[in-house]
C-alpha cells in the first residue's frame, strides 16, 4: 500500500521523506538546536542561570528538541519538494520568491501548529503534574512553541530547497 503523503499531485512516487536524512542535514538542525536553544533558555530562565531561580529542565530539553526536530523536518520536506519540482522545470528564482511559492509557507504553519500543540500539552501535563494553577502558565513560551517552529520551519525549508535544487 503507498502512502499518499509520498505522491505529487500526478501521482508520481515521491522520495520517502526519511530516506532523504543525512548527516548533514542532522548537523544544520543540531546547529540551529543549540544556537536556537541557548538563546531561549537565556531568555526564558534568565533567572535560573544567573539567580537563584530553579532550572526548569523539561523547558531546558524542550528549547533544544523543538528546533532540531522542526529544523531537521523542515529541511527534509525542502529537499523533497525540490526533487519533485525539479522533475517539472529546472528555473531558478529569488530567495523570497521560492519562499512564498511551492507550498513551503502552509507546511511550515502547519509544522508550527503541531509542535506548538504538542509543547504547550506538554507543558500543560506537566504543570497539572506538579499541582500548579494553569493560570499562571506563562505566555511568552506558549506563543513561542507555535511562532518559532513555524518561522524556522519556513526559513529552513526554503534553504533546503534551494540548497537542493543547485545540487540538481
Amino acid at each position: 500500500m503507498t502512502d499518499t503523503l509520498l505522491l505529487d499531485d500526478a501521482g508520481r512516487g515521491a522520495p520517502v521523506l526519511w530516506s532523504l536524512l543525512n548527516r548533514t542535514v542532522v548537523v544544520r538542525a543540531g546547529i540551529v538546536a543549540l544556537v536556537l536553544g541557548g538563546m531561549l533558555t537565556l531568555v526564558n530562565q534568565s533567572g535560573a542561570l544567573f539567580g537563584a531561580e530553579r532550572l526548569q529542565v523539561l523547558a531546558l530539553v524542550q528549547v533544544l528538541v523543538t528546533p532540531f526536530l522542526v529544523v531537521m523536518v523542515a529541511q527534509l520536506l525542502g529537499i523533497r519538494q525540490a526533487i519533485r519540482e525539479q522533475r517539472e522545470n529546472g528555473r531558478g528564482e529569488p530567495f523570497w520568491s521560492t519562499m512564498s511559492s511551492h507550498g513551503i509557507v502552509p507546511r511550515a504553519l502547519l509544522l508550527g501548529l503541531l509542535v506548538g500543540t504538542a509543547n504547550t500539552a506538554v507543558g500543560i501535563a506537566a504543570a497539572v503534574l506538579q499541582g500548579d494553577d494553569l493560570s499562571a502558565l506563562p505566555l511568552a513560551p506558549i506563543g513561542q512553541a507555535y511562532l518559532l517552529p513555524a518561522l524556522f520551519g519556513t526559513v529552513s525549508q526554503t534553504l533546503a530547497y534551494r540548497r537542493a535544487r543547485r545540487q540538481m
